[in-house]
């Protein structure tokens, strides 16, 4: 039994937990709708999308926590709705948005574990192969050391180097190597060999039998070529290069070398026309073959190595091998002994191989002896030595260390036929070990750190009262609420509620409760009619009327929650039965039993109406419906009843008809606004009549008078009847285009234009009458004829016409405008008598378009200038003015041709110009002028042809041209220069100094009468007056001439001068004046070219900036400019010469020139008043410490010998600044000193001025350091020290003083300059650099983070991650030992960087380059049992220089809790609690016991 209990309650138990589980699932999910009595129906929005996305969370892993609903309030109308469910959408949307980003992260960091992980794995095995390679490393290193140690026994013996040396570079062999050459061309063995014949090689020649041996490389010969070789040549002076890509087998220091670009220059060839045939080698390592012809050949070889990054690698300490160099090695039919082969130039370090021929001569390395015959003294034959594989290669081998990342030599032959040279590791000494390569170790991955990955979410809640409107309306469904309606009307009451939002409640009851108003009579079963969608229930004891939704409409209304639902209105259909009375009332609305909201009210009325009547002024006569007449007066009564059934205070208003003046009100009426007003007292069922009187306007013409009062009695306001008046009518005119109907009134009408006017007249008397019509012609017409017995008189139409009553008359004239009408408007107006009345007519109006105007004048003068004389170069404005007459807004084109013999210079207002026409578009609104214009410049050839022009308008309406203005222009007068004592025009020659001019001026009168003309002419510039004809006078340098002058007749004046001496290429110009009364002239410039000396000029080198006379400094290149202009009239050969200034050193001449002893040359074809310049470049030397930069060149043109101006430069003599160790004379300039040291400053200046001179030296101390002491006078004040010293010309002076660096410098750099002036200059001396060690820093960080938590609370268990960061600031390379004694409670666990672990320290050792900073870390883990202790740390470092600890850090840890009962945390689901209890007692129901123990630990 017991073990059936036990199974049951192990059952009960699962079940439990399923619901459990189940509930918490749901929970969420769980949303019961509910309508609230105060805040109406809940409204949901869809929240489909956001469980969703909370679903996704979930299967991805993400903590997700659900908060409290959110309120979002109460709506009342479907704008408010639209905007909530909007904001609750948007607020799904960003939780959606938030909670995705949240799942992103989670996936996120999944995806950098798993490649931390991947990465992890890899790093594993790298570190089991680096570990591996590290074992084999070290034997390597023991291996090479004891080859080094051996060396050691072997440096005295033949074949080995005189000094133990390792090899650090592997350049063996590359047969795979991929091969290019740039800058040569690339042949086939038949091509090659044709262009060697074309030489003037071939058969029977021994260098071309030595050359078709290297060409067809035949395999089982020395000269086996393989297929990637390269036959090319080498031309003299020109550079090859050849670059090496694909190595796979080559490095240095351990380091793939990835590329090698060969450079090869052929630099001296005797035998061969500057030309060498050479094969390149597809391995690099076997380089380079060449045939010399037996003659001697030079080319030089420039190498660099590159590394995977395409960066040029560091050589430094690599070993060449400079092997297989021959002397005498050719047959002995030969002179062989003549036969050497060598490297020379190399830009690193020979080494000679004990007992090896090959030897040093100052940068040459080869033999000098014979190392090819035994019997010529050798001491091997050459085949013993002169092979790959002999154990004697080093008898004709050198060895080459290299310096930097570049290598340079050049290989020579001396009679030479096939020279085969290779560049490459493989040294001939014996006994070179190659440097072992060190592993790099791998780098450990950084675990990834995850950000804090927590997502929430929310539902919204929304509550919508529905808006209930109660309308009344009549039985039109007319809206009269507040309105009065005749007793017996049917009068029906509309419940309308709004719609129901989407997303609303289900709807359970729908009930709307009315009480009807005493008086009013319900039509059952029409409103039961009304409303189909209702139970109808009405209780006739309280006129309380009840419409309950029926199941089958409730059920339309919940089909679909999602969609909004419209609820239909039941209606109350019914008859007000009372007079006299008001009928108010609302419903209430209750939704589901529980909210209920009461509709406003809604009231009619039941009054009885006022009375209105009019009557003839001061009668009793009642004339409503009667006509009326002008300025009739009229009397309106208004009568009111009072049925209200209580007294009033009744206010009646009555607004004045239309086309009358008030007269008058009785009955204590006021009259304001237009608006007469009676304030009346009237008891129940008593009535009251007040009246007023108006009076008709002269002139209503027809217009009928209308009138209705209006009475509010406090209960109701009412209108009256409206009383109706008709009135007479007066008489129309018309105005139609000439023999048309076409009315025109307000149009434009035309010059000369036919106009028929038409007048209408209406007999509304009441009888018969003779009417009299007369028209006065319009003003700018002419009358033409006149219709219907007409006639005109003095300018007046006049008609007599019967007209029976109620009948109307039309009568019609003709007038023609007048041509000059000119914009005035055609007016007109008609009068007509009946006997009874004198009408006018309306007035007419047709405008009349108005003539453009053309104006000229003088540039912005606004003086015109029509018809004047205007000269050439004057600035014409032209000015076009269109006045708008047409009636109406118009588009405007004007058009304007520019005048001939003009040329276009701007238009304003938008005016555009296109070949010659400047076209302008506007608006120009009715009544409105527009002004354009544009501005034209005289042609200087006018020359009497007048400037005429016109423009063209175009409106839309009219199209016409503007007047014509017109310009005449004057004839210039005309100026020419001759060559002394002839008629040989010279204008524009070249003259010569001392040469006499005649000058001729000529004037023509074209003013249309005689004049008296004075001519005058100053004299040219450069010259001197000689003499006048035709009775001219000179005066003050001007010559002048007074001549009667008949019109159209001419006259010509002379005068004579001579050219100055010393014109030098200033140019002879001359220009004379004319005025004859009317207008002042200028003639025409003549021109004459004189020769001009070459002229110097001196810029900074590379710029155009001039410096003549300006400071240079030492090694500052200067490039001199020497410009000849050829002014002797024809074509020269000119020689420039240049010697180049002392104190400077040539580096390059341009335009041809050539540099031989100190001078440079050039040899220029210079044409005829043409320039030449040439240039060339110095540098001005190191020392030049003060001597002046002078420079003059010469010109020989075949006809002069010019020197050019000298041009000067003074340099500079700078003072120069020293540090030493305080009380030293030792020079510490660039060494690192420390905090607390002193340093003494020495500034020494020396006096290069040429004077005596008074100088002040300053100098700022250094930053970082403070002031000591000053020799010589000095005084420190606001941290510069300041000397104030005489010094004798070329004499000396030096200052001194001392600072002592800052304790806590910590790496900033000491760095000084002083400053100088001695009143002619101000120099700076050089700068002075002394660096100084930085303190290095420990930091502290959670493991696997970078947050630092020095100070921070750690826990027993935790990681610790420790950093020493130390910088590099000495200025140089240091070999650095970081020690870190790991802290008390703490157990190792890893450090980086090869960080080595031993009796409880951790050490690391580096080359650290200067300016490099070199960081470390370790790790270690709190020991569990460290409760209530400081765990601190730093560390030491030495770096040879500066020794110094770290800052420390500290960390305490907690104190040790006892365990207890865990508090409760916010999140915590209290609210499966009920639900549990409920269903355990429902368990307990089915009688079964659940007992749950816990386990004791």
């Amino acid at each position: 039994m017991e073990s059936k209990i036990t199974t049951m309650s192990k059952r009960l138990f699962t079940i439990v937990l399923s619901f459990l589980v189940l509930f918490s699932t749901m929970a969420p999910t769980l949303q019961a709708f509910a309508t609230d009595s105060t805040k109406g129906i809940e409204t949901k929005v869809d929240r489909t999308e956001l469980d969703n996305a909370v679903q996704s969370a979930k299967d991805a892993g993400v903590p997700i926590q659900k908060d409290s609903d959110l309120d979002k309030g109460v709506v009342t109308t479907k704008s408010e709705v639209d905007a909530k469910v909007a904001e609750i959408k948007q607020d799904y949307k960003n939780q959606i948005k938030a909670i995705k980003t949240e799942i992103e992260k989670k996936k996120e960091c999944d995806k950098k574990q798993k490649d931390y992980e991947e990465k992890l794995a890899k790093y594993n095995q790298e570190l089991e192969k680096y570990n591996q390679e590290m074992e084999k490393y070290k034997k390597e290193v023991l291996a090479y050391n004891q080859a080094i140690a051996e060396l050691e026994n072997h440096l005295h013996e033949d074949g080995y180097l005189s000094q133990p040396i390792g090899q650090s570079l592997v350049f063996k062999s590359e047969p795979n190597a991929t091969v290019s050459i740039s800058n040569g061309t690339v042949y086939s063995e038949k091509q090659l060999d044709s262009l060697v014949r074309s030489w003037g090689f071939g058969p029977g020649d021994w260098g071309y039998a030595y050359f078709e041996q290297l060409n067809k490389g035949l395999p089982g010969t020395p000269q086996h070529l393989v297929s990637g070789d390269l036959r090319t040549v080498f031309e003299l002076g020109k550079t090859t290069t050849v670059t090496y890509t694909n190595l796979q087998n080559s490095t240095m220091n351990g380091k793939k070398i990835a590329k090698v670009v060969f450079k090869y220059t052929l630099k001296n060839t005797t035998r061969l026309p500057g030309k060498v045939p050479v094969i390149i080698k597809q391995d690099p390592t076997a380089t380079i073959w060449y045939t010399a012809f037996f003659g001697d050949t030079t080319i030089g070889v420039d190498v660099q190595f590159f590394d995977e990054d395409d960066k040029p690698m560091d050589l430094d300490g690599a070993l060449l091998s400079f092997a297989s160099l021959n002397r005498g090695d050719l047959p002995k039919y030969f002179n062989y002994n003549n036969s050497i082969e060598k490297v020379q130039n190399f830009n690193g370090q020979f080494m000679e191989i004990n007992g090896s021929t090959i030897k040093n001569h100052s940068g040459s390395a080869y033999s000098d002896t014979n190392n090819a015959y035994l019997e010529d003294g050798s001491k091997f034959e050459r085949d013993v030595w002169d092979t790959e594989t002999s154990e004697y290669s080093w008898y004709g081998a050198i060895v080459g260390k290299v310096s930097g990342k570049r290598i340079s030599f050049d290989m020579a032959g001396v009679y030479k036929g096939n020279v085969w040279f290779s560049l490459n590791s493989n040294i001939r000494a014996k006994g070179i070990p190659v440097k072992p390569k060190k592993p790099v170790p791998p780098v450990a991955p950084t675990p990834p750190q995850c950000p804090n990955i927590q997502a929430n979410y929310h539902y919204d809640i929304l509550y919508y009262q529905p808006a209930v409107e109660k309308k009344v309306t009549d039985d039109n469904n007319s809206d009269i609420n507040n309105n009065t309606v005749l007793k017996d009307s049917v009068v029906k009451f509309i419940l309308n509620v709004a719609d129901l939002p989407a997303g609303h409640e289900k709807i359970d009851s729908l009930v709307f409760t009315d009480k009807l108003p005493a008086g009013y009579k319900a039509d059952l079963v029409t409103t039961k009619q009304s409303s189909p969608d209702y139970d109808v229930n009405y209780d006739e004891g309280t006129n309380v009327i009840t419409f309950s939704a029926k199941s089958d409409y409730l059920n339309t209304i919940n089909a679909d929650l999602n969609t909004a639902a419209k609820i239909t209105a039941p209606v109350v259909v019914g008859k007000v039965t009372k007079v006299g009375v008001t009928y108010k009332n609302d419903f209430t609305l209750t939704i589901n039993n529980d909210y209920s909201v009461k509709s406003k009210p809604v009231k009619v009325h039941t009054p009885t109406e006022p009375k209105k009547e009019v009557f003839k002024g001061g009668t009793t006569t009642k004339i409503d419906g009667k006509r009326v007449e002008p300025e009739q007066e009229l009397t309106y009564a208004i009568t009111y009843t009072n049925t209200t059934g209580k007294d009033v205070n009744a206010t009646i208003t009555d607004k004045l008809p239309k086309h009358t003046s008030f007269v008058s009100a009785e009955n204590g009426g006021t009259e304001s606004g237009g608006v007469v007003t009676w304030n009346v007292a009237v008891a129940k069922d008593k009535s009251v009549t007040v009246k007023f009187t108006v009076k008709v306007d002269k002139n209503v013409n027809g217009a009928p008078i209308d009138n209705v009062a209006k009475v509010n009695d406090g209960t109701n306001e009412y209108k009256t009847n409206e009383t109706h008046n008709p009135t007479g009518t007066e008489p129309k005119k018309e105005v139609f285009k000439g023999g048309t109907t076409t009315k025109i009134d307000g149009k434009v009408v035309q010059p000369e234009e036919e106009l028929t006017y038409e007048i209408t007249y209406k007999n509304t008397t009441g009888k018969d009458v003779n009417a009299t019509i007369t028209d006065k012609l319009p003003k700018h017409t002419k009358f033409v004829s006149a219709e219907n017995g007409g006639t005109e008189s003095g300018g007046t139409v006049t008609w007599n016409v019967a007209v029976p009553k109620g009948e109307s008359k039309t009568v019609k004239f003709t007038v023609k405008v007048d041509k000059d009408v000119n914009g005035a408007p055609i007016d007109n107006v008609a009068k007509v008598n009946d006997g009874t009345n004198e009408y006018k007519t309306n007035e007419t109006h047709n405008p009349t378009p108005t003539e453009p105007k053309k104006d000229v004048f003088k540039g912005s003068d606004t003086t015109s200038i029509n018809g004047k004389l205007v000269k050439a170069g004057q600035e014409l404005r032209y000015e076009i003015t269109y006045k708008n007459t047409t009636g109406i807004k118009q588009t405007v084109t004007i058009t304007d041709k520019i005048p001939k013999y003009t040329t276009f210079v701007s238009a304003d207002n938008s005016g555009a110009e296109s070949n010659g026409t400047i076209t302008w578009v506007k608006e120009v609104e009715n009544g409105k002028s527009l002004t354009v214009s544009f501005r034209v410049k005289v042609n200087d050839d006018v020359n009497g042809n007048p400037v005429d022009n016109i423009s063209h308008v175009k409106d839309g309406v009219n199209e016409s041209d503007t007047n014509e203005t017109h310009n005449p222009t004057g004839t210039e007068p005309k100026k020419e220069v001759f060559k002394g004592g002839t008629t040989t025009n010279i204008d524009g020659k070249r003259v010569e100094p001392e040469q006499e001019l005649t000058y001729a001026i000529t004037y023509k009168n074209t003013t249309g009468k005689d004049v008296n003309a004075t001519i005058t002419d100053k004299i040219p510039e450069h010259t001197k007056f000689v003499s006048a004809e035709n009775g001219g006078t000179e005066s003050g340098g001007v010559v002048t001439w007074t001549a009667n002058v008949e019109k159209g007749k001419s006259v010509t004046v002379k005068f004579t001068v001579k050219v100055d001496k010393d014109v030098n290429g200033a140019p002879i110009d001359n220009v004379a004046k004319v005025n004859d009364g009317t207008n002042e002239y200028k003639t025409n410039e003549t021109h004459n070219p004189t020769p001009t000396e070459p002229k110097k000029e001196v810029f900074k080198g590379g710029t155009t900036t001039k410096i003549d006379g300006k400071r240079v400094e030492p090694e500052q290149e200067l490039t001199y400019a020497i410009t000849y202009k050829n002014t002797t009239g024809k074509d020269v050969n000119a020689t420039i010469t240049d010697k180049i200034p002392a104190h400077t050193k040539f580096v390059s001449a341009e335009n041809g020139g050539t540099e031989s002893g100190g001078t440079v040359k050039w040899n220029v074809a210079v044409a005829k008043d043409k320039s030449v310049t040439v240039k060339f470049t110095v540098k001005v030397d190191k020392d030049v410490n003060g001597a002046p930069i002078d420079n003059v060149a010469k010109v020989n043109d075949g006809t002069n010998e010019y020197k050019t101006n000298e041009t000067h430069n003074p340099t500079p003599t700078e003072p120069k600044k020293e540090v030493f160790k305080g009380g030293t004379t030792t020079n510490i300039d660039g060494k690192p000193v420390k905090g607390g040291e002193e340093l003494t400053y020495e500034i020494t200046y020396k006096n290069t001025t040429g004077e005596d001179v008074n100088a002040t030296i300053t100098d700022k101390i250094p930053a970082h350091t403070k002031f000591v002491s000053a020799e010589n006078g000095g005084t420190e004040s606001g941290g510069t020290v300041k000397w104030n010293v005489a010094v004798a010309k070329d004499q000396s002076v030096k200052v001194k003083f001392t600072v002592k660096v800052d304790k806590d410098v910590n790496g900033a750099p000491i760095d000084n300059v002083a400053k100088v002036n001695d009143g002619v200059n101000e120099y700076k001396t050089n700068e002075t650099h002394n660096p100084t060690p930085t303190e290095p820093k420990k930091e502290v960080f959670k493991y696997g983070t970078t947050t630092n938590i020095d100070g921070k609370t750690v826990e027993p268990g935790q990681k610790l991650t420790y950093s020493i960061t130390y910088k590099n600031t000495t200025g140089s390379e240091r070999d650095v030992t970081i020690t870190d004694n790991i802290p008390t409670y703490t157990t190792f666990v890893s450090a980086d960087n090869d960080g080595v672990f031993a009796d409880g320290k951790v050490t690391w050792t580096k080359k650290v380059a200067a300016g490099k900073t070199y960081k470390v870390t370790f790790t270690v883990q709190v020991n569990k049992d460290a409760y209530e202790v400081m765990v601190i740390n730093k560390a030491t470092v030495r770096d040879g220089f500066n020794d110094s600890d770290t800052n420390v850090v500290k960390n305490p840890t907690p104190k040790k809790t006892v365990p207890g009962t865990r508090k409760p945390k916010t999140g915590d689901d209290n609210n499966i609690i009920p639900f549990t209890i409920l269903l355990l007692a429902s368990l307990g129901g089915l009688g079964g016991t659940v007992t749950i123990r816990r386990k004791r630990h």
